[in-house]
């Protein structure tokens, strides 16, 4: 997507700062970089399909997870950022992104807030911000995305009437 680099580091920083609570976070913005971090997750014929198909997300890294015990995997984590306000479009995308990586983490960040129509559906249908992971076919093999936006103080404000899972809890590392 075209988002400014402004934009872009400010997530990284708000990120990263909001996983301190489960460990180490390190996120990227450059292609190269993402690319490699993600061909060390899930392979060369993944990152070759979501290249091909719709290019790289916006910002993606990993998280080396200490609390409330350290475990020797890192988390993949997956960003798309949008400078506007979020419309269905932006959440398929990232679906998409989110289905054929599986990472653990996935967040659609924004400058603005859902509205209006929209805004109620997804409330209505919370199964629209989750994806399935590995071969599942079932809710309960899904994981959920992350909606939410930059507040005044740069910190990243989760939508919980639309995302109520709260990724930074120690415990989401067991699910």
């Amino acid at each position: 997507m075209d988002v400014s680099e402004g934009f872009q580091k400010k997530i990284v920083q708000a990120l990263e700062a909001a996983f301190q609570a489960i460990g180490l976070c390190k996120l990227e913005m450059e292609s190269n970089q993402i690319e490699e971090m993600i061909q060390s997750h899930v392979g060369d014929t993944r990152l070759d399909i979501i290249e091909a198909s719709m290019g790289l997300p916006d910002i993606a890294g990993e998280v080396s997870v200490e609390k409330p015990l350290p475990i020797s995997a890192k988390k993949m984590v997956m960003i798309e950022a949008i400078e506007r306000v979020p419309n269905l479009e932006d959440v398929y995308r990232l679906k998409r992104y989110a289905e054929i990586l599986a990472p653990d983490y996935v967040f659609l960040v924004t400058k603005e807030r859902f509205a209006g129509q929209l805004r109620g559906f997804l409330e209505e249908h919370p199964h629209i911000l989750q994806f399935l992971i590995k071969s599942t076919t079932t809710v309960s093999g899904a994981r959920e995305i992350t909606v939410g936006h930059l507040d005044e103080n740069g910190e990243l404000a989760i939508d919980t009437e639309i995302s109520p899972g709260d990724p930074f809890n120690p415990k989401k590392m067991w699910s």
